[in-house]
């Protein structure tokens, strides 16, 4: 690997961390019961292990 193609779980990452910024603070799962918060905060993780484990 060189160059750039070396960083794309910087930008995979990136994403994730969006993912969970605006479903905790612009959808306001802060203040939703645990199961819904847990589900949707959890999602962005298992399509980053998906990612990983095909790669």
């Amino acid at each position: 690997m060189s160059g750039a193609a070396g960083w794309w779980w910087l930008v995979v990452l990136a994403a994730v961390a969006k993912a969970w910024v605006i479903a905790d603070g612009f959808m306001e799962l802060r203040h939703a019961p645990w199961g819904w918060r847990a589900a949707m905060l959890a999602w962005p993780v298992v399509l980053l292990a998906g990612m990983v484990v095909m790669r």
